[in-house]
């Protein structure tokens, strides 16, 4: 959990690097909605983790998170 946080943080700084840089979307969409719907997401996982549902936990990381990260590497 303290993971999925820490990246919450830096997606945050990630975002304001972009921002500064001039790149204005990540997967189609305003940067600023792509990191706020992350950051939705990762509320999710922290959620499913303290709640112990490994079935969410896969979920989330395989159909939610890995492709937003495959979008974000995409731009980096």
């Amino acid at each position: 959990m303290e993971a999925v946080v820490r990246f919450s943080e830096l997606s945050q700084r990630l975002l304001r690097h972009l921002r500064s840089r001039g790149v204005p979307a990540v997967g189609g969409r305003e940067s600023r909605e792509f990191f706020t719907d992350l950051n939705r997401v990762l509320g999710e996982l922290l959620s499913a983790f303290q709640a112990h549902d490994t079935v969410l936990i896969g979920d989330l990381l395989e159909y939610e998170i890995a492709p937003r990260l495959r979008q974000l590497q995409a731009v980096l």
